[in-house]
């Protein structure tokens, strides 16, 4: 007999990555899944689709469907909420619009991870190994967690709040839920606007709750979203997110400086993100001119660059694809259409658009050639920066 397994889809107006996350629940092995698609309020969010796509690939284990679609834009927070208090599963899966799970047989090895326990283990979280890919889920950088995150994860103790403190070091993307921990813990806090994740992180490695490792490869994590700096210097939603992270360490982790080993509190103290958070609310309060828009440009053109680069690398190679392909037709086509008009003096007229067409194609491989340098510079950057935590100090 399976009990109830609930996935949480949440997305907000990106929904060109949304079928993917939800084939990769569809086609999970594991008896008895619900899944729930909200969203926070989009405007164009496509509900009648979304819904006749799972009507037509679900199977008999998708037990239930909700589709959710909030009135109004409520922050990722309090969505994430609201989305909870809809599902009725024992166990509890949630999943970003651009994410996926990994193969077919993720929400069965969390299940079997949890019903493996010792009958009298107080146990309620549960997390695995993540895939970090690139942005077309495609390749991988790397996994998370690394193996001093696992060892503390697995360990327990003070050894997880340091980690946890120094960085975001836990991927959200692979943790599991029974439904008994959010009756014992509560909501997300309400106080983030953005960041679910990250506060509770804090709170649940702070106060010593058991997570259970358990030793597998669950999710896919896709490079490009918020949490990676790439929705754009000045986006609005990497202003929330700037916000959120300076009140995770005001809220979360300052006030229990001193529960950190002096090497940590030195590091956590030694960051300042006032300058940005300065510049920021004030260009988006409206407090500010056209100079300080411009400094503020000046002085992280570097990192507005590279944020625009990585975000844009999957399209940049797509657009190389298909240049390419256009040129190759092209001078394919060319040849042919020039022994045509040798053969038929009614096709007097071609060798003029012949001439075109092959200035044509150069013009199309030299564009490929441009973007595909594109592409592989913002593959780099990702590479060399886009993971979210520091590898060198663990």
């Amino acid at each position: 007999m399976y009990r109830l397994v609930s996935v949480i889809i949440c997305c907000y107006r990106r929904f060109q990555f949304i079928y993917e996350a939800i084939d990769s629940v569809l086609s999970q092995s594991y008896g008895a899944i619900e899944l729930l698609i909200s969203d926070d309020g989009s405007d164009n969010f496509p509900e009648k689709k979304i819904r006749n796509y799972i009507e037509k690939h679900k199977g008999e284990n998708i037990k239930n469907v909700i589709i959710n679609h909030e009135t109004q834009n409520q922050g990722t927070v309090r969505h994430l909420n609201h989305a909870r208090r809809l599902v009725h599963g024992d166990y509890i899966g949630l999943l970003a619009a651009d994410d996926a799970y990994y193969d077919a047989y993720a929400l069965e090895r969390f299940v079997a991870g949890f019903e493996n326990l010792p009958p009298n283990e107080e146990c309620y979280v549960e997390i695995a190994q993540t895939a970090m890919c690139d942005y077309t889920l495609k390749r991988i950088d790397g996994y998370a967690l690394f193996q001093n995150v696992r060892e503390a994860v697995e360990q327990g103790g003070k050894e997880l709040f340091e980690l946890v403190a120094y960085c975001a070091c836990l991927p959200t993307t692979s943790f599991f839920y029974k439904k008994e921990f959010f009756e014992k813990y509560g909501d997300f806090d309400e106080d983030f606007h953005l960041i679910e994740d990250y506060p509770m992180h804090c709170r649940i490695a702070r106060e010593g709750w058991k997570i259970h490792y358990e030793n597998f490869v669950a999710a896919k994590h896709r490079s490009g979203g918020v949490s990676h700096g790439n929705v754009g210097g000045l986006s609005k939603s990497a202003y929330w997110y700037d916000q959120d992270i300076l009140k995770v360490r005001e809220k979360c982790i300052q006030p229990y400086f001193g529960e950190l080993s002096m090497e940590t509190l030195a590091d956590v103290k030694d960051r300042s993100w006032e300058e940005v958070k300065r510049m920021k609310q004030q260009i988006f309060t409206g407090v500010h001119d056209k100079e300080m828009e411009r400094e503020y440009r000046r002085e992280y053109r570097w990192s507005i660059f590279k944020d625009k680069l990585r975000e844009k690398s999957g399209r940049y190679y797509s657009l190389a694809y298909e240049l390419f392909l256009l040129a190759c037709f092209v001078f394919f086509a060319a040849p042919c259409m020039d022994a045509a008009a040798v053969s038929s003096k009614a096709l007097s007229f071609l060798p003029a658009l012949i001439g075109t067409m092959y200035r044509m194609g150069w013009i199309f491989l030299v564009c490929s050639g441009i973007f595909w340098l594109g592409g592989f510079l913002g593959r780099m950057v990702q590479k060399i920066e886009d993971f979210p935590w520091d590898i060198e100090r663990y």
